[in-house]
């Protein structure tokens, strides 16, 4: 089994260097993101890490510039100390969640890397951030949510498994305008992308 481990790994770094991460003019991406959403500040003192999921899609506009849309979902528990001080003041066991919805527009820049099966890349946009907190104890629920805009910006790298599919790892800080302290939190996961070829190539 060990052998068989090793043999599908060499395949798949064979894979990687047969194919350089390059791409054209009028080409499309689309593809699904998934990890980790950390709070920061004010907003980690209340909600745990919790898990982020999306979906993007961009077009080239250049070989090292394009332009897209992205959505993504995270959800978040609060800490134990939150709920055990809530369940204190309702008199009964509250568990409360978070959960924020981001869709919004992109630019990203790739510097060049000619023959490289790595294409890093820059990322930063803005968008509508949908923020739902909601409590449910005692057989009953409540929420309240709000739209605010933001801006994010982020890091990352996708490798080129072949001429249509790709995987990648990167991350993004999001600021989210709200009343008082802002609200701000870093989503960090993995890549599964489609490549398409546009009419100009």
């Amino acid at each position: 089994m060990r052998k068989i481990g090793i043999v599908l790994a060499a395949l798949a770094c064979l894979s990687l260097m047969a194919f350089p991460a390059s791409a054209a003019k009028g080409d499309m991406a689309f593809g699904l993101t998934g990890g980790m959403a950390m709070p920061m500040g004010n907003f980690s003192d209340i909600f745990k890490p919790g898990i982020g999921v999306g979906v993007y899609g961009d077009y080239l506009v250049t070989e090292q510039f394009a332009i897209g849309v992205d959505g993504m979902y995270n959800q978040h528990s609060a800490k134990d100390e939150w709920n055990a001080l809530l369940s204190l003041l309702a008199g009964v066991d509250i568990e409360a969640k978070w959960t924020t919805f981001q869709f919004g527009a992109h630019g990203k820049w790739m510097p060049p890397m000619k023959d490289s099966p790595a294409a890093p890349y820059v990322a930063f946009g803005a968008g509508m951030y949908n923020l739902k907190a909601k409590v449910e104890g005692g057989g009953e629920s409540g929420e309240a949510s709000l739209n605010k805009i933001g801006v994010n910006g982020g890091l990352g790298v996708d490798f080129k498994v072949n001429p249509q599919f790709t995987i990648g790892v990167g991350g993004a800080f999001h600021h989210v305008m709200t009343e008082g302290d802002a609200l701000q939190y870093f989503n960090v996961g993995v890549k599964l992308g489609f490549m398409t070829t546009g009419a100009t190539k």
